[in-house]
């Protein structure tokens, strides 16, 4: 039987990272997927959103909580987590070199050790999510005691508070990719739904959301998803993370097994793991990001892409400015689809009216947001978030 007081002693005493995302499929499972082998980071699998979980638990809303019904529930609600092979947005039921395999975890082993691990501590969110790191980990046989990080994927920027409350001296890492790239994919996958906003809304997720993280005295830092596989710069990550450089982050992961990116990756036939990172970066954006589409957002994003060491086409400020002022209120590509006849007539016919009204809304929403950009390219607010270099992080001058 394992030492569960030590277990969850060392686990508990180890510095947390909480790693997010700024939307754009900026690359964030494939970069936690990197740690995923990493002798010295204790990891799950994938994404879990563990306080969504203790707050929406009908086992934790009692008043005497049960701690055996809470693992239960746990169990049950992340059964993807624990049996992969029900993941199949992310493909983790083609684990391996072969695409055959899966975690498998037994569920009353994991119950056991989840259970084992709380035994006489607090039942409260911060000791379980010791308790299911611990439990998960020596499911799978990953070396515990060798472990230096907790590596703590919540993905959406908006659930850090209540993580923050239990661990509030943890550092924030992010994702990010080149805008025009995020851009792309955000559009791509929102016209596979039917929400007007979605694009007003995501854009500014990408540009807007982790601002406020800049003044973390220096536990938030960016890395850009065209550097996964640059090895200087991994060091430098894992300098500021506070373990060593290991081969393991040269390779994509879950629960030790090659992983082969999600369902809307299309490049599964590479074997070459360098290759296939490279060639799951790209989306061909330049082939789609076109015309007044592409002049509006290189020009009013010029100096976010020039902070982040992204190439883009130079347009002189003058007369860059006039037509961008000029050029905001036509109908970019995904506007189009919404107030293409074809597609809001038959709404007004079925009486749709409201629908309607909010297409309009968010073309006014979209234009401002943009005449909002071009303002604060004038006055040279633009956003600018630390990440790291070869040289180490770049930080953005103090206001």
């Amino acid at each position: 039987m394992p030492s569960y007081s030590a277990i969850f002693d060392h686990v508990a005493n180890l510095p947390c990272v909480a790693q997010v995302s700024m939307g754009g499929r900026g690359g964030s499972d494939a970069f936690h997927s990197l740690f995923d082998s990493h002798p010295m980071v204790l990891t799950f699998n994938g994404q879990l959103y563990f306080h969504t979980f203790w707050l929406d638990a009908v086992t934790t809303a009692v008043p005497e909580p049960n701690l055996e019904d809470i693992a239960d529930e746990f169990i049950g609600i992340h059964i993807d987590k624990l049996k992969s092979a029900y993941d199949i947005v992310e493909r983790k039921g083609h684990l391996g070199a072969n695409m055959d395999q899966s975690i498998d975890i037994d569920l009353n082993e994991f119950r056991e050790h989840t259970i084992g691990l709380m035994k006489n501590r607090d039942l409260n969110s911060k000791n379980f999510m010791f308790s299911v790191y611990g439990a998960y980990n020596l499911c799978i046989g990953h070396p515990i005691e060798q472990t230096k990080l907790l590596f703590h994927h919540i993905h959406h920027i908006r659930k850090l508070p209540e993580f923050l409350k239990d661990f509030p001296d943890s550092k924030i890492i992010s994702t990010l990719r080149d805008p025009r790239a995020g851009y792309i994919s955000m559009v791509e996958h929102a016209m596979e739904g039917d929400f007007p906003g979605y694009h007003h809304v995501a854009l500014r997720r990408m540009l807007e959301e982790a601002l406020h993280l800049i003044s973390s005295n220096g536990r938030f830092c960016v890395v850009r998803m065209d550097d996964f596989g640059n090895q200087s710069i991994m060091e430098n990550v894992c300098e500021w993370l506070g373990i060593e450089y290991n081969s393991a982050l040269e390779n994509s992961t879950w629960g030790g097994l090659r992983w082969w990116g999600d369902i809307k990756s299309t490049v599964s036939n590479i074997q070459d793991e360098k290759e296939f990172n490279r060639a799951i970066r790209g989306n061909k954006w330049e082939g789609k990001l076109k015309g007044v589409d592409r002049f509006l957002f290189e020009f009013l994003l010029e100096p976010t892409f020039e902070w982040y060491g992204y190439e883009t086409r130079k347009i002189p400020a003058f007369p860059g400015y006039f037509m961008a002022a000029i050029l905001i209120p036509w109908p970019i590509w995904y506007d189009r689809k919404f107030l293409c006849p074809t597609y809001a007539l038959p709404n007004l016919k079925r009486g749709n009216v409201r629908y309607f009204l909010r297409i309009c809304y968010y073309y006014v929403k979209r234009i401002l947001f943009y005449y909002n950009l071009l303002a604060r390219r004038l006055r040279g607010t633009y956003t600018r978030l630390p990440y790291f270099t070869t040289d180490g992080i770049r930080k953005p001058p103090v206001p």
